[in-house]
């Protein structure tokens, strides 16, 4: 007779070859007072991470990194709209990995002001392609 294994809240997880050392999540937050109007990563973004890495959580999921400029939520959200964004995120995926936390990135675009059938195609299929492009870099 095979003995069941007790799984609980603190109990390692593997997800495709990925080990989470808890089933414990960090939602994306978006921290706005850590991030300069640039949409660059700040180092104190970096210091925040590390320290909720640190803290034993199993996942973090990186807050909504805006895949257009034109789509951001407020002036200073993380960007991820061209390759001059991932050294900034690389270092937060560093800090994490230091810690051997899993991390994922939620992209993000803002919406429209108008109603989304007022939003022509040609606009829907642009942000489309930022999104594929975000999700590659």
């Amino acid at each position: 007779i095979m003995k069941k294994e007790k799984i609980n809240l603190f109990s390692e997880l593997k997800i495709k070859g990925i080990t989470l050392k808890n089933r414990v999540v960090l939602p994306p937050m978006v921290r706005f007072s850590l991030i300069g109007k640039d949409g660059f990563v700040a180092q104190e973004l970096i210091k925040w991470y590390e320290e909720v890495a640190k803290g034993g959580v199993g996942m973090i999921i990186l807050e909504a990194c805006c895949v257009a400029k034109d789509g951001k939520l407020r002036e200073n959200q993380i960007g991820i709209w061209d390759d001059s964004f991932i050294e900034g995120l690389s270092k937060i995926a560093d800090v994490c990995r230091k810690h051997t936390v899993p991390i994922l990135i939620q992209i993000h675009h803002a919406g429209f002001k108008e109603k989304i059938s007022d939003v022509p195609e040609e606009k829907l299929d642009e942000i489309l392609k930022e999104f594929i492009s975000a999700f590659k870099r």
